[in-house]
């Protein structure tokens, strides 16, 4: 969502952002939801590290890897879509 005019921002958090209204934000607050939105974006998790200044990707995936589900979720179907034609090679090549 980097780059994108307020409009779009209010339209797609403004939920969040109402809600928020009513709750008394620090900027440990922020700087967490930031993250998480990031990682929902599916920005990569060892961008998302470095920019928030984790030691370690290790770190980030701890405190915030529940957040990139999808990321996974894609991963895996990729792989279901792979696994039939690697079993069709594996075969050709074993007879």
């Amino acid at each position: 969502m980097a780059g994108c005019e307020p409009e779009q921002l209010i339209a797609r958090y403004g939920t969040a952002l109402k809600s928020l209204r009513i709750k008394h934000l620090t900027p440990y607050t922020l700087r967490h939801t930031g993250i998480s939105w990031k990682l929902q974006d599916s920005v990569p998790m060892f961008v998302v590290s470095r920019d928030a200044g984790h030691g370690s990707v290790t770190v980030t995936d701890h405190v915030y890897g529940h957040n990139d589900r999808r990321a996974s979720e894609s991963a895996a179907q990729v792989t279901a879509h792979q696994l039939p034609r690697l079993r069709t090679n594996m075969l050709v090549r074993v007879v």
